[in-house]
């Protein structure tokens, strides 16, 4: 199954997603609480996709994403 990066500044809201992919056989990667935290751990996680919450409190979600496609 797939290796996922969640980034979301909520906790509580990783941890539901994280809930729902560990019953469904993937595993989580690794986690980020902001945009500035995704960027810079990306390289350092192996990962097979990454959900990312468009409101996060220092760089959106849609500027993380594009910052992380130019890694």
């Amino acid at each position: 199954m797939a290796k996922i990066f969640l980034v979301d500044d909520s906790k509580f809201m990783r941890n539901i997603i994280a809930d729902i992919l560990l019953k469904g056989g993937h595993t989580i990667s690794g986690e980020a609480s902001n945009g500035r935290d995704a960027v810079l751990n990306f390289n350092k996680i192996s990962s097979d996709l990454i959900i990312i919450d468009f409101n996060l409190p220092d760089i959106d979600g849609i500027e993380t994403l594009r910052r992380i496609k130019k890694i």
